[in-house]
């Protein structure tokens, strides 16, 4: 019981509450933005993967988390979030 307590929400059981979790880490610091990479590599939910990958805007971190997506859908919605930070360079 108490072990869940003080558990990240991050590493919750429940996708959507690692999603909720994510909009509250910041990308601009080191810790957070580790953990937005390992969610956005290993996440076992290809839409918490997603989430994370949406919150990346380094472009060469964004090509090679595509070229590491197995999941054609995530890959491709990858691919556009890619376009969407190029373009607003």
């Amino acid at each position: 019981m108490f072990k869940n307590l003080f558990k990240p929400k991050w590493q919750s059981a429940k996708p959507q509450v690692r999603i909720q979790a994510l909009q509250h880490l910041n990308v601009n610091d080191a810790k957070d933005f580790h953990v937005i990479e390992l969610m956005a590599k290993g996440d076992s939910e290809s839409e918490v993967r997603l989430a994370a990958i949406k919150r990346i805007p380094q472009r060469d971190k964004l090509v090679t988390l595509i070229q590491q997506e197995k999941d054609g859908s995530v890959r491709q919605r990858a691919i556009e979030h890619l376009i969407n930070v190029l373009t607003a360079s």
